[in-house]
């Protein structure tokens, strides 16, 4: 009985001894320096959200004991995440977390949910028209000008570069109107190339077939020439051609032939141009981000605080509110008021 007492006794242990327990389970020992560097530890563990989910404690018996689970983090602040240079933004919760950590957990929001920056769509489409236009006014004198007459001219240049810079947003937003137009248009001649070229596949199921069987590979490369015109129109137009080889893909198409997946599916790299981590060129086992931040980086976030985050020419401005306090009143409704009468005149039609 004595002995069970003490077992019991010993497995008793409150989220209070966390501080005095090391990661695997152990009891500190009881100098004055284990004691400080485990408390600094675990303070580190609070600020930066890395206690696990459940504390295990051993017992005289060696049988674990699993404590309850701490309370998960509650939102704190607001993070807004703007995106340079196209101006993308996303906006999150968060708790508290040091700067550090939360400039990590705004990366991995960034690569699952922000879409692929392309650097070739900055450019503003330019016409034609544009580019026959001259950059410059010339003026060649043959017999000579005097003061008057050229003062005259000075003024009519200044005049013409402002009515060009006057007329720029219209032409920019005409500009803009075209390209959506040649877009949706390149887009519907491919799909329509794509359902007409898997129309040509029928998988075999241990029948006899006219022909010769293709795996996966072989038909992706029959399929292809179909529609190939149409899928590089598209991704010229689009910008997308620097992002997609060819043998990136075909390997696609036979996958996509593999698991019978419909032509829109097959479509779907090429259409949607999000997440970061659908480029390949992203999936790499380590990205190098620089952050820079007025504050100390192991300090915890608060209101009005910023950060930025650069990688080559992507520049990502975290910006930190302070989420409002919410007084929620509760309000009766007194349910005689839920009743109603039609107004009736004479102009209503019954």
């Amino acid at each position: 009985m004595r002995q069970r007492g003490c077992n019991k006794s010993t497995q008793m242990v409150s989220k209070r001894a966390a501080p005095y327990l090391t990661k695997r389970g152990s009891f500190t020992h009881k100098s004055g320096n284990g004691i400080l560097e485990r408390w600094l530890e675990y303070f580190d563990e609070l600020l930066n959200g890395q206690l696990n989910d459940e504390l295990k404690v051993p017992t005289t018996q060696g049988v674990d004991t699993v404590l309850e689970p701490p309370i998960r983090k509650q939102p704190v602040y607001y993070v807004k995440v703007v995106r340079s240079p196209d101006g993308e933004s996303r906006s999150y919760s968060i708790g508290q977390l040091s700067i550090q950590r939360a400039a990590v957990w705004v990366l991995q929001k960034y690569y699952t949910e922000f879409s692929i920056f392309n650097p070739y769509l900055e450019r503003i489409p330019v016409s034609k028209s544009q580019r026959k236009a001259l950059s410059t006014f010339k003026y060649y004198d043959v017999d000579g000008v005097n003061a008057s007459q050229q003062q005259s001219q000075s003024r009519a240049v200044l005049a013409a570069h402002a009515r060009r810079r006057d007329s720029s947003h219209n032409e920019r937003f005409y500009e803009e109107h075209e390209y959506e137009r040649r877009v949706k248009k390149r887009k519907a001649r491919l799909i329509t190339a794509a359902e007409e070229a898997f129309t040509h596949i029928k998988r075999v199921h241990n029948e006899p077939a006219p022909a010769i069987p293709l795996d996966p590979q072989e038909a992706a490369q029959a399929v292809f020439p179909s529609m190939a015109r149409a899928l590089q129109k598209y991704l010229r137009v689009t910008r997308q051609q620097p992002r997609h080889t060819v043998e990136s893909i075909l390997r696609h198409l036979a996958h996509c032939l593999k698991h019978d997946l419909a032509p829109r599916a097959f479509l779907e790299p090429y259409l949607v141009e999000y997440p970061v981590m659908q480029s390949e060129k992203e999936r790499r086992p380590v990205q190098s981000w620089s952050l820079i931040c007025d504050e100390l980086l192991s300090r915890p976030l608060s209101d009005g605080c910023s950060f930025q985050l650069i990688q080559s020419d992507v520049s990502l401005v975290v910006t930190v509110h302070r989420l409002p306090h919410f007084h929620v009143a509760e309000e009766v409704v007194d349910p005689k008021s839920n009743k109603f009468v039609l107004k009736l005149n004479s102009e209503t039609s019954v």
